[in-house]
């Protein structure tokens, strides 16, 4: 009786214990920011890009647990995306980085669709509008999107600190870091793909604090942002004098434009030791990835290669580091 009544009194405590675990008060939700709820912003907008897209539309009815979410139709036959937009204002996420999460409900017409989520800086200061992307799946509830409404928590520490942003003069885009201070956008984008169409409905976009804290990353120095300086040609060789120049992409200041793809990819102009040779082009070439460099003429510059193709050639000096 002894060792049967012992057997029941731990039963009895472990219950207790197992009880009072889950009776843990639940993490507070505090939103520092809100892209939408409801409405936007005051001034806030959207705008959207990509083929046949139809954007972004506020709805009346079918939110999360309220009335309002929104409705976005992207065109999935072409690169397309819709930001919502702060005016006027930014949102300082510097110094939420490592307890903070960007958070979202999320649905779907068919399921399934595959989105991304882009963060963007503001580009009066610079001329940069700077995104950053992460793919949603990863950090869906039930990892991916379905027909009912499923959350999203993105650990904004999880964001990259480097990103592209969209040159118009040079029709490309090109690598920079993002003002985690001045963040002015959040952005949902597609690539191609073989979908007939792509709709889903947002609601409830906000920055939330709180949750363990992530250890501070190691600040990463991009391989275009090295200070290198190169020893060029002291003597480079010229043309004979009877070849004709037809058009120069480099000496010593790109003609045109240039942008890079693939990995850590990255190309500058680099200072160079040599007197009367201040500059030269160095590339960084990322032999993990399919990459490449290309120099451009510029926005429509082009060279008749027709009558030389079987008597001219391309004239540069390399040197591999």
């Amino acid at each position: 009786m002894i060792k049967q009544s012992l057997k029941v009194a731990s039963l009895a405590i472990l219950g207790l214990s197992v009880t009072a675990a889950m009776a843990q008060p639940k993490r507070p939700h505090l939103a520092v920011y809100k892209f939408f709820d409801e409405q936007y912003r005051p001034g806030g907008y959207d705008y959207s890009y990509g083929g046949t897209s139809k954007g972004v539309t506020i709805t009346k009815t079918g939110g999360f647990k309220s009335k309002a979410a929104l409705n976005i139709k992207l065109d999935p036959k072409e690169y397309s995306g819709a930001s919502i937009c702060l005016y006027n204002e930014f949102f300082n996420l510097d110094k939420f980085m490592l307890d903070s999460r960007v958070e979202f409900m999320i649905k779907g017409k068919n399921g399934g669709e595959a989105v991304k989520v882009g963060l963007l800086d503001e580009e009066v200061s610079d001329g940069k509008k700077t995104q950053v992307v992460l793919p949603l799946n990863k950090y869906i509830d039930g990892g991916s999107v379905t027909t009912d409404w499923r959350k999203v928590s993105i650990p904004l520490v999880d964001f990259p600190d480097r990103g592209l942003y969209w040159d118009n003069t040079r029709k490309s885009e090109f690598p920079a870091r993002i003002d985690w201070d001045k963040i002015a956008e959040i952005r949902f984008s597609i690539d191609k793909s073989a979908a007939s169409e792509f709709e889903v409905w947002v609601d409830n976009i906000e920055i939330v604090k709180g949750g363990p804290k992530a250890a501070p990353k190691q600040q990463m120095i991009y391989w275009d942002e090295n200070e290198d300086i190169i020893d060029g040609p002291a003597n480079p060789e010229k043309l004979d004098g009877k070849a004709k120049t037809l058009a120069t992409f480099y000496d010593n200041q790109v003609k045109g434009f240039a942008y890079n793809y693939g990995g850590l990819t990255a190309q500058r102009e680099a200072k160079s030791n040599t007197p009367g040779n201040s500059n030269v082009l160095a590339m960084y070439i990322d032999n993990n990835d399919w990459s490449g460099v290309t120099y451009s003429l510029g926005e429509g510059k082009y060279i008749d290669l027709s009558k030389v193709r079987n008597k001219g050639g391309l004239y540069f000096l390399l040197d591999q580091g």
